[in-house]
């Protein structure tokens, strides 16, 4: 008889143990809103929803760089359209000089305008964004123009490279935010430069070859003002779909591994109430005794 109520109270132990171990489950579910919280709930699951966190981690960080990108590319846009402004005032400078009707004096006042223009241009190319310099390809800690002398300017040196600054879009895909300053700026620089040496020497002949190397250098910044058009319009689109990407492993994560709250109170409102009717039968059970079965 020892033997087989030590049997019975192992057996409602047993149970007991498992349906606390249930309603322990449960609770976590309730408690955390996710049906996998451990490897044991779910090892299937729980593999798809550290796949889909990789995932939601890599889009994260490409939607970052698509924000910063986007700052680079509007700066740029900016610096430009305001050397573009310096190039239609030095060409209207030039034009009005190389007529007869002005003088030597007249045109050496027009040269320290153009010296001035030669340090907004220095200051516009050497534009920052979270100091870093859009304008020195991929040395983006380096200042890529200097003038040799800011009182005198006769060369500018370019420090950058020929590499363009990217940002990552996608798996496979980047898309250029930066900008190789050199084929940018060089020839304006000298443009200018010698825009201001042929106003010192009151040469109108020379005065006037700037005007179309004016131009050209207006037509190049131009040009580039609508690549950066373009290349924003590719990050707007890009975004787009890193939204719906984000959207749809978010609403497949949650599928995996987030509970249905109202279905796991229910669950454990049940589990609670077979506990309590499994603790009465199990104490009615074990104060049982011999003399109550004769």
């Amino acid at each position: 008889m020892r033997i087989a109520q030590q049997s019975i109270y192992e057996t409602y132990q047993f149970q007991l143990g498992k349906i606390t171990e249930e309603m322990t489950d449960i609770s976590e579910d309730v408690t955390t809103g996710l049906r996998i919280n451990e490897l044991k709930d779910d090892p299937v699951g729980l593999t798809q929803v550290l796949s889909l966190k990789s995932n939601l981690s890599e889009l994260a960080q490409i939607g970052k760089n698509i924000s910063t990108g986007r700052t680079w590319l509007r700066a740029g846009e900016t610096a430009l359209s305001n050397v573009q402004d310096i190039i239609t005032d030095a060409k209207g400078i030039a034009i009005t000089m190389k007529n007869t009707t002005s003088d030597s004096s007249m045109r050496q006042v027009a040269a320290e305008q153009i010296k001035g223009y030669l340090l907004q241009i220095e200051s516009l190319s050497n534009t920052t964004v979270l100091g870093q310099y859009i304008f020195a390809g991929t040395k983006t800690d380096t200042q890529p123009f200097a003038l040799d002398d800011p009182d005198n300017p006769t060369t500018a040196a370019y420090s950058g490279n020929n590499d363009a600054f990217r940002i990552k879009t996608g798996k496979d895909s980047t898309v250029e935010v930066g900008h190789e300053g050199g084929a940018i700026f060089s020839t304006l620089f000298q443009t200018l430069i010698d825009l201001k040496g042929y106003l010192e020497a009151n040469d109108t002949s020379g005065i006037g070859t700037c005007i179309d190397s004016l131009t050209t250098d207006f037509d190049r910044i131009n040009s580039k003002v609508s690549e950066i058009g373009a290349r924003e319009v590719r990050l707007d689109t890009r975004e787009k779909i890193i939204t719906d990407l984000n959207l749809r492993y978010a609403e497949n994560r949650a599928e995996i591994e987030e509970v249905d709250i109202v279905e796991a109170i229910s669950n454990l409102q049940a589990t609670q109430l077979a506990y309590q009717a499994a603790l009465a039968s199990s104490s009615k059970i074990m104060t049982l005794s011999l003399v109550d079965y004769l």
